[in-house]
């Protein structure tokens, strides 16, 4: 699987390796609403300021696309 996020100011940033998928559907807050979990080096943090939008494709085709509300790197 191949995973991206661009920017608002349109910049492409290709994601390690995702480890972890979850994804909650419902009518909690938020309603609904995914995480994902990737490999990340130390330092490029600041990459991901400005991210906005995610998307995944598998074997060539986009499977998810969603937007970047917050992200963390632990």
């Amino acid at each position: 699987m191949k995973c991206w996020v661009t920017t608002g100011a349109g910049k492409v940033i290709s994601l390690p390796t995702v480890v972890k998928w979850t994804f909650n559907y419902g009518a909690g807050t938020p309603c609904d609403s995914y995480e994902v979990t990737c490999l990340w080096d130390m330092g490029q943090e600041l990459e991901l300021a400005d991210a906005c939008r995610f998307y995944a494709e598998h074997e060539g085709e986009r499977v998810f696309t969603g937007v970047v509300d917050e992200y963390a790197c632990v």
